[in-house]
C-alpha cells in the first residue's frame, strides 16, 4: 500500500540492500542450501546474474538424473534468472522444496552457521568462516524391536559411519538416480540389505530427512543438523554414550505407596540428548525408581529392568 502512494517507498521496496537484509534475517534460522552458502560467503555480493535450475542444485546432478529417467525427458527442468537479492529471496523459498540433495549438503555443514543466530543475519565475513566447513551431523531415529537414536556421518569419499554398528568400521554410500528424476541415498550393506533412502525436507528450518524404504520402510529417519562452530566443538568433545534426560516427577503410586522421598517415584521424560544430539526416542518414556530397581518404559512400551 505504501509503495502505491509514495515513489520513495516504491524505490525502497526494490532496493537490493533492503532485500539483502531481508534474506539474511530470513535465513539465519534456516539450514543453508548450497546456493545460500555461496551467496553468504565473502564475495557473494553484489549479485551476478545466473540461471539456476529449479529442481536440481547443479548441472552434474541434472545430467545424472536426466540419464537415468525413463521415459526420456522431452525437455529439461525450468531455470530461473537470479540477478538480485530479491531474486535470491524468491529462489531460496522455492529451493526449500527441492529434494535432490547434493554431496555438499549431505556431507558438510554450512560454514556460515552461527551458534546464536542474530535477529539481523550476517554474511560470512572472514576466510576462516568461509573455509572448510565441519562435517554434517545427522540425528537418526531407528524403530525396530525398540526405538533408539544414533548419530551418523556421510563422508565425501563415499563412506559412512555412525555411533552404533558402524562406529569402528565404515560402509559405502552412494547416490541413486530414479526413473522419475528423483535423487535417493543408499547405504550399501549386505545384512540387512537396505533400499535407497527417500529424501524429503523439513518445512520449519529447510533441513533434510532421509527416510528408509523397502522392507524397512519408515523404520529409520535421518534428520540433518546445522551447528555453529562452538556447537561443533562441544559435540566433538561430548561422548554420544552420555545420555541426558529431562524429566518431571509424576507420583509415588508405581512404587507401592503415596509417600516417597528423594529420587524415588515415577518420572516422565520430556526431552533427552545423547551427547549433544537430540534423542527423540526417549521423549514420553516413563522411568520408575524404587529401592533396588530402575524400570524404564520407552514410548513404544518396551520395558527394561535394571537391578
Amino acid at each position: 500500500r505504501c509503495t502505491a502512494v509514495s515513489a520513495d517507498f516504491s524505490r525502497a521496496a526494490i532496493s537490493d540492500s533492503l532485500w539483502r537484509e531481508v534474506c539474511l534475517r530470513r535465513w539465519c534460522s534456516r539450514q543453508h542450501s548450497v546456493h545460500m552458502r555461496r551467496w553468504m560467503a565473502p564475495g557473494g555480493h553484489p549479485p551476478r546474474a545466473e540461471d539456476l535450475i529449479t529442481t536440481y542444485a547443479c548441472e552434474k546432478q541434472l545430467h545424472e538424473c536426466e540419464a537415468a529417467a525413463r521415459p526420456a525427458w522431452k525437455e529439461g527442468p525450468r531455470r530461473c534468472r537470479v540477478a538480485s537479492w530479491y531474486d535470491r529471496y524468491i529462489f531460496a523459498e522455492r529451493d526449500a522444496q527441492r529434494t535432490a540433495i547434493t554431496r555438499e549438503e549431505l556431507c558438510w555443514d554450512s560454514p556460515c552457521a552461527e551458534d546464536r543466530p542474530k535477529s539481523t543475519g550476517g554474511l560470512c565475513n572472514t576466510a576462516t568462516e568461509a573455509g572448510r566447513p565441519h562435517m554434517r551431523r545427522w540425528s537418526v531415529t531407528i524403530q525396530f524391536e525398540r526405538s533408539f537414536d544414533v548419530e551418523a556421518f556421510f563422508h565425501e569419499d563415499g563412506t559412512f559411519h555412525d555411533t552404533a554398528r558402524f562406529r569402528d568400521e565404515v560402509a559405502p554410500w552412494r547416490f541413486v538416480y530414479g526413473l522419475n528424476g528423483e535423487v535417493s541415498v543408499q547405504i550399501v550393506v549386505e545384512r540387512p540389505a537396505l533400499a535407497p533412502f527417500r529424501v524429503r525436507r523439513t518445512a520449519d528450518d529447510w533441513g533434510w530427512q532421509l527416510v528408509s524404504t523397502g522392507s524397512f520402510a519408515n523404520m529409520a529417519i535421518f534428520t540433518s543438523r546445522q551447528l555453529g562452530p562452538d556447537a561443533h566443538d562441544v559435540a566433538s568433545r561430548v561422548s554420544p554414550e552420555i545420555v541426558t534426560l529431562y524429566m518431571v516427577w509424576s507420583g509415588c503410586r508405581e512404587v507401592g505407596g503415596n509417600d516417597c522421598t528423594g529420587i524415588y517415584g515415577s518420572w516422565s521424560c520430556f526431552g533427552a540428548f545423547q551427547g549433544t544430539m537430540p534423542a527423540n526416542s526417549w521423549k514420553g518414556a516413563r522411568i520408575v525408581v524404587s529401592p533396588g530397581m530402575l524400570t524404564i518404559t520407552m514410548s513404544d512400551n518396551v520395558e527394561v529392568l535394571h537391578r
